[in-house]
C-alpha cells in the first residue's frame, strides 16, 4: 500500500504543472488566433518577430497572456505539492495508527494472560452490578459451571453464561451489611482493599473471602468495577482443625488439673500428719521460687535473661495487636567490650556489666522490660511508647553510661564505657505486618547501623514493608548526638 501511494504522489506532482502549462499555451493560441482573424492589416509576409510585434501592438493584453502558461504551471505545481503533503500526512497517520494497534494488541495479550492464569477470582462488572467478565479460576471458585450444569473450559464459554444469566455481583454477598459496606467504599474512595466478607457461590454455598477492587473505565469511558476475590475456606478449615485440637488439649488439661488436685489433697493430708513435712514443703516452695527466678533472670546482673525476654516480647506483641498500642524495642551493645576485658580482666568486665545494668534500669519505668540479651548486649521493651519518647530514653541511657566512671582499684584509675543503641517501633494502629521476631531483627539492624556509624550513638530502623493491607510510614530522621 505504501508503494502505491508513492506512485500516485509522483504522478500528481508532475501532472498538475504540465496540465497548467498546456492550458496556458492553448489560451495563447486562441488569443493570437482571435487577433489574427480580427486584424485586416495582418503582415503575413513579414518575419516571425515582426508578426509578434504586430500582435502585441494591436492588442497589448497579449503581453499578459504570454506569461499565462508559466503562471498556470506554478499554480499546478503548488496544487501538486499540497496534494503530496496531504497524502504523506495521511500515510504518517496511518503508520502511527498501525503502531498503536500493535501496542494495543500486545497489551490485550498480556492482560488476557494475567487475567486467565491467576489462581484468584478476577471479575469485571458494570456499576449497576452486572458481571461482564470472569476468569476461569473465578468461574471454578464461584462454581459457575455447576450452577450452569455444564463444564466451562474457555473464557468464551464463561462470558456466554454470564450474558445468558445476567449474573450480578450483589448476589455474591451473603450479608447485606457486607454488600453495602463494599459498594459504599467503592463509591466514595473508588477502591477497596482486602475486606473480609461472607460470600455466596453461584450454587448457593456460603464461604469466607477477601474482596478487593477499584473503579476504572473502558476505552470508551464507560465506568467499570475491577475486582478480586480470595477464598479463605482452606484457612477456615485449618482453624476448625486447630479448634478441635485445642478442645482435645483442654480435655487433657482438665485431666491434668484433676490429677493435680488429687495430688494437692494428698499433700494436705501429709501436711496435717507431719510438721516436718510442712516445713519441708515450705523449704521446697522457697526452692521452687528461687528456681523460677533463676530460670528467668540473669545471674550476674539480676535482669531478665534472654529466654524470658523473648517470651515477654511475644506476649507484648500479641497484646499490642489486640489493643492497637505501640511499643518500642531497644537493643544496647557495649562498645569495644572485648578490648576492655582483655585489658582489665573478666572480673572488671563483670563489674562493668552490673554497673551498666543499674544505669539502664534507672532510666526506665517500673513496667518497662529490661533484659541481658547475651554477653555485653541488653534488650529493652517499652510498652505503649511513641518514637520520640523511646528515642529520649535511649539517649538518656547512652549519656548515663558515658558519664559513669568505673574505678579500677588495682590501677587506681577510672575508665568510661560507651554503648551503641538501636531502636525500632511497632505500630499496630497502622496495620504493621511485622512479627515479633521481625521487630527484634529491625532493632538489631539499627544497632549495627549505630556500630557502623562510629559507635556511642543511637540509630533507628524499620524495614519498608508494603502489602495490600499494610502501609508502612518511614521513621523520621533524628540527630543521634542530641
Amino acid at each position: 500500500m505504501g508503494n502505491n501511494q508513492k506512485i500516485k504522489t509522483s504522478k500528481s506532482l508532475g501532472t498538475f504543472p504540465i496540465v497548467g502549462f498546456i492550458l496556458g499555451l492553448l489560451f495563447i493560441a486562441v488569443a493570437y488566433a482571435v487577433v489574427y482573424l480580427t486584424s485586416p492589416n495582418f503582415p503575413s509576409d513579414k518575419p516571425f518577430w515582426e508578426m509578434v510585434k504586430f500582435f502585441h501592438k494591436t492588442n497589448p493584453v497579449l503581453f499578459v497572456v504570454d506569461s499565462l502558461p508559466l503562471v498556470l504551471a506554478w499554480i499546478g505545481l503548488f496544487v501538486g505539492v499540497r496534494q503530496m503533503g496531504g497524502i504523506t500526512g495521511r500515510k504518517r497517520l496511518q503508520i502511527q495508527l498501525e503502531r498503536r494497534e500493535k501496542e494495543l494488541e500486545s497489551i490485550r495479550f498480556l492482560y488476557n494472560v494475567m487475567f486467565e492464569r491467576t489462581e484468584n477470582c478476577l471479575f469485571i462488572a458494570l456499576p449497576e452490578g452486572d458481571i461482564i467478565d470472569l476468569n476461569l479460576s473465578g468461574a471454578h471458585l464461584l462454581k459457575l459451571d455447576e450452577s450452569a450444569e455444564e463444564v466451562l473450559e474457555s473464557k468464551e464459554e464463561v462470558i456466554e453464561v454470564l450474558k445468558r444469566r445476567k449474573l450480578n455481583i450483589q448476589s455474591l454477598f451473603a450479608n447485606v451489611e457486607d454488600r453495602d459496606r463494599v459498594l459504599e467504599k467503592l463509591r466514595i474512595d473508588g477502591t477497596v482493599s482486602s475486606l473480609q466478607v461472607k460470600l455466596h457461590r453461584f450454587d448457593g454455598e456460603t464461604f469466607d473471602g477477601l474482596i478487593s477492587g477499584f473503579m476504572g473505565e473502558d476505552p470508551d469511558g464507560q465506568p467499570l468495577i475491577f475486582g478480586k476475590i480470595v477464598d479463605l475456606s482452606h484457612v477456615r478449615q485449618a482453624e476448625l482443625l486447630l479448634r478441635k485440637a485445642n478442645e482435645q488439649l483442654e480435655k487433657k488439661n482438665e485431666e491434668l488439673v484433676k490429677a493435680f488436685s488429687e495430688l494437692q489433697a494428698m499433700k494436705v493430708r501429709f501436711e496435717n500428719r507431719s510438721k516436718d513435712l510442712e516445713k519441708l514443703n515450705q523449704q521446697l516452695d522457697y526452692a521452687n521460687k528461687l528456681l523460677s527466678e533463676m530460670a528467668i533472670t540473669d545471674g550476674l546482673t539480676g535482669l531478665y535473661n534472654h529466654k524470658h525476654f523473648m517470651g515477654l516480647l511475644e506476649k507484648e506483641w500479641e497484646r499490642a495487636r489486640r489493643s492497637k498500642n505501640n511499643f518500642c524495642v531497644i537493643m544496647i551493645d557495649v562498645d569495644y567490650f572485648k578490648s576492655f576485658n582483655d585489658k582489665w580482666g573478666h572480673q572488671m568486665g563483670d563489674q562493668a556489666l552490673k554497673s551498666l545494668a543499674k544505669t539502664i534500669s534507672s532510666q526506665t519505668r517500673s513496667y518497662d522490660i529490661v533484659a541481658r540479651y547475651g554477653g555485653e548486649e541488653f534488650g529493652l521493651i517499652l510498652p505503649e511508647t511513641d518514637l520520640n519518647t523511646c528515642y529520649t530514653v535511649a539517649q538518656r541511657i547512652r549519656k548515663g553510661v558515658e558519664k559513669k566512671a568505673l574505678l579500677i582499684k588495682s590501677q587506681d584509675t577510672k575508665v568510661h564505657l560507651t554503648v551503641s543503641i538501636g531502636v525500632t517501633i511497632y505500630l499496630p494502629d497502622q496495620d504493621d505486618p511485622r512479627t515479633a521476631e521481625q521487630v527484634l531483627q529491625d532493632a538489631d539492624v539499627a544497632l549495627y547501623l549505630a556500630k557502623n556509624k562510629g559507635r556511642n550513638r543511637v540509630e533507628m530502623y524499620r524495614r519498608d514493608v508494603l502489602s495490600e493491607s499494610a502501609k508502612v510510614v518511614p521513621i523520621p530522621e533524628f540527630n543521634s548526638n542530641e
